[in-house]
């Protein structure tokens, strides 16, 4: 380590000239007295604050000279003993024995705390002597000392405060070192001593700055007016630095401004007394982490710090840092070096600040105007382009508007949805589907017959994804931003556009189409959604006139079924009003659909509740009137009652015709109803009035005894099923008769995989017919009989007995529903 400074090798004494330098500077010994008493006329002359100030900066002016001159005198290995050497130095002067207690620093950051004890201040002393217990601090030299040292050490403003004082009589006095900004407002008043006070100086020395003053503010005010009276933002900042250089007399001006898009910085540099450079770095130097971090205006002095501005290196006596005072712009202008070995005042520094917000409120207005001369040409392009767009969309709105009055005629006209989905295709040039809520088709189109429609959807809407797809926007509540929702879904080789038919918060189906090679335009989108809000109107048209129809009849049936009418020949009356002729003859039919099992398409469920009885009852009916033209259906109570006619009046073909819509109905309820549980009950033939309460209440028994019977999804006539009607329903007692009869029959075939018992009632079906069984089985007759033989060894009966076949026809049915 480098040896400590001692004070007499730097001490020379010529006695004969009568002087004493200090390394070459001249050095005067005084008694603490003598300069205590200094202290006391400056008091008395300006008063405390005044004195304060002065000594405070005297000793601050002394420190910045030390830091100076140990550096040049000495080469120390590290920062922190050249900056003890100050505390060591004032020790050895006898001004005060100083102890360093803490120290931290970061030159990068600038952030500097320190904390020393002192012991022995001359200034305590004299003050103790003088006047006894101070309220403050009265090391006044020796704050403003300590606060200059650190201050050209870090070649900032570092500001210390007396914490302890035995001038107050504490036992010794400490004082705590911070930079300027660190304090955050607590060194007010040390950092207003460390100014020179106006009053201080003599009049003429105020009358010359003051009139130096006046001149930089004529010079700044014409700067300003020059620099805004231009609107070209490429010039303005050339002539703002060299205003800046030439107005504060510096080595060199600089104008930083920071690329808020690309975060690259342009800088304005003086160059020489007459040009101005401009250079763009794209990469981060000293200049942009300067403007960067440093935020708040700022004057360094006696620094000895070399910056890197890009174009070179430059050595930084003193400077002036103020950043851009604008929200559109990020930067700075920085003065660097006064000309004249002076420093940056103050003054410059306010004065800099005005340039600095005039400059970068000329520019914004520059590039403000700049853009929008660039807006305005934008906006006429734009406006030619939206007035071409306006013509295209009034063209557009007025085809829009024909194809909804071409179809909305439709519906005034009631020309139904065949017509609708007909001009529909012919708009859009594409085949069209029309399905309800439940997705049964109720209208198709198609120019030329490319593929079955009816077919294609029938198969497509089995498609799970799709059926979910659909059954979301059937359950969304649509607001009105979002009254038109497409669904585009491909399904093998085909692209399907689909649009909704809602009627406020009620789903009615949808209308579909099929894209060809390309997709529908706008036009023909319009023409879709227009089309759903028509269709929309004619199924509730439809579904007005349906339920004020159900109604009537509804009223008519019931008073037939419940025998309330008055007479019969007004019912007859009725009846003929309604096209119901009641001199045919007719089965009542009741039917019971519930929803499925829980687990099963619960969405599904939810969304298709029988509980919406309006689109229930007519989707019921579409589906009935697929299978025949010859019913009339109402609700009643928990069941769908429908009259059905029987045209022909034999026997015979009145059954096979009834046997053959018996089939169709549960064909299309598997179909369309897949996800829930139906029953059928078909009453009696009645012909005339009085019959119906009978044929009525003969359809509900068939659906108990189905229900009863655990059959599910089944259509039964009465009298397909009316035997167990007779009987007392008990399942107990059914499977304890079926055990008795064929159990040891069920058996076997459980045990040896056999089909006995469907061979048996195969036999019996065919009316006990052996060549017409065999055929009907494939097999041969001698087969059959074997098998008969064995039927009647294992389950002991005798096939030629008419009461054993009857008890045992009875006990084949009774499994079917066990």
């Amino acid at each position: 380590m480098i040896q400590e400074p001692v004070f007499t090798d730097l001490l020379t004494v010529n006695k004969d000239e009568g002087i004493i330098k200090f390394n070459q500077n001249r050095l005067l010994l005084l008694e603490a007295e003598t300069l205590f008493q200094m202290r006391e006329e400056l008091i008395q002359t300006m008063g405390d604050d005044m004195a304060r100030s002065v000594l405070t900066r005297f000793g601050y002016r002394s420190g910045i000279k030390d830091v100076e001159a140990f550096n040049n005198i000495y080469h120390f290995e590290n920062d922190a003993d050249w900056l003890l050497a100050g505390p060591k130095m004032h020790t050895l002067e006898g001004i005060v024995h100083s102890t360093c207690e803490t120290l931290e620093y970061d030159r990068s950051r600038g952030t500097f705390y320190m904390t020393s004890k002192w012991r022995n201040s001359y200034e305590a002393e004299q003050h103790l002597l003088k006047h006894g217990i101070a309220n403050e601090p009265v090391c006044w030299s020796l704050t403003g000392y300590a606060s200059g040292y650190a201050s050209g050490f870090m070649g900032r403003p570092i500001v210390g405060i007396e914490t302890m004082c035995q001038g107050m009589g504490d036992p010794f006095c400490r004082l705590e070192l911070r930079s300027k900004e660190e304090w955050n407002g607590q060194a007010g008043r040390i950092i207003n001593d460390l100014k020179q006070n106006m009053i201080m100086k003599s009049m003429q020395t105020l009358l010359d700055e003051e009139r130096d003053r006046v001149n930089i503010l004529q010079d700044l005010n014409n700067a300003i007016i020059d620099i805004g009276m231009s609107l070209e933002s490429s010039s303005m900042p050339m002539k703002t630095v060299t205003y800046a250089q030439r107005l504060f007399n510096s080595e060199k001006a600089i104008l930083a401004i920071v690329n808020g898009r690309n975060e690259k910085t342009t800088l304005y540099e003086t160059v020489n007394r007459k040009e101005v450079a401009k250079k763009v770095f794209a990469e981060n130097n000293e200049i942009i982490a300067f403007l960067l971090e440093s935020r708040k205006p700022m004057v360094w002095e006696n620094s000895k710090k070399n910056l890197d501005l890009g174009s070179g290196s430059i050595r930084i006596k003193n400077l002036i840092y103020i950043p851009l005072n604008s929200n559109e712009l990020i930067g700075a202008i920085i003065l660097i070096n006064k000309l004249n070995g002076k420093q940056f005042t103050q003054s410059d520094q306010e004065l800099l600040a005005l340039l600095a917000a005039q400059s970068s409120i000329a520019l914004g207005n520059a590039r403000i105007y700049e853009q929008t001369n660039q807006d305005l040409k934008e906006k006429v392009d734009e406006l030619y382009t939206v007035n071409s767009l306006l013509f295209a969309e009034h063209d557009a709105l007025q085809k829009a508007t024909n194809i909804h009055n071409q179809l909305t005629s439709l519906v005034l006209e009631g020309h139904g949805l065949e017509m609708i989905a007909r001009n529909l295709g012919l708009i859009i040039n594409r085949p069209v589907i029309i399905a309800d809520h439940f997705y049964n088709i109720m209208s198709v189109y198609q120019d030329e017959a490319v593929l079955d429609l009816k077919e294609f959807w029938q198969t497509a809407i089995e498609d799970p994804s799709l059926k979910h797809k659909l059954l979301f926007y059937k359950e969304k509540q649509f607001s009105i931003e979002d009254k038109y929702i497409h669904i585009n879904y491909d399904y093998n080789d085909f692209k399907m556009f689909i649009v909704p038919i809602k009627a406020g918060k009620e789903s009615l189906g949808f209308v579909i189409t099929l894209e060809k090679d390309e997709a529908l335009n706008q036009l023909e989108c319009i023409a879709m959604e227009q089309a759903a809000t028509v269709i929309a109107l004619e199924l509730l048209k439809q579904k007005a006139a349906f339920e004020t129809e159900r109604r009537i009849k509804k009223d008519f049936l019931d008073e037939l079924m419940e025998k309330s009418h008055q007479n019969e020949e007004s019912i007859m009356i009725r009846a003929k009003e309604l096209g119901i002729d009641l001199s045919s003859q007719y089965r009542v039919i009741a039917i019971e659909i519930t929803a499925g099992e829980p687990e099963v398409h619960q969405k599904e469920q939810q969304g298709d509740t029988v509980s919406r009885k309006g689109n229930f009852y007519q989707a019921l009916e579409r589906v009935i009137k697929s299978v025949t033209s010859n019913m009339v259906i109402i609700g009643k109570k928990n069941y769908i009652i429908g009259i059905y006619s029987l045209k022909d009046g034999t026997r015979k073909n009145a059954d096979r015709e009834l046997q053959k819509v018996i089939e169709n109905l549960e064909e299309k309820f598997n179909i369309v109803y897949p996800n829930y549980s139906w029953y059928v009950g078909i009453g009696s033939p009645c012909t005339g009035v009085v019959n119906f309460n009978s044929s009525y209440q003969d359809a509900l028994t068939t659906i108990e005894i189905i229900k009863s019977l655990k059959f599910k999804s089944k259509c039964n006539t009465y009298e397909q099923i009316a035997v167990f009607g007779l009987l007392n329903i008990n399942i107990e007692q059914f499977r304890k008769f079926v055990n008795k009869t064929i159990g040891s029959l069920l058996e076997y075939d459980k045990k040896h995989n056999t089909n006995l018992i469907n061979t048996l009632d195969s036999y019996y079906r065919n009316n006990c017919n052996v060549e017409k069984t065999a055929r009907t089985g494939f097999i041969s007759s001698s087969t059959l009989k074997y098998r008969l033989r064995r039927i009647n060894e294992i389950a002991n009966i005798d096939l030629s007995n008419q009461e054993t076949n009857l008890t045992i026809q009875l006990a084949l049915k009774i499994i079917k529903g066990l």
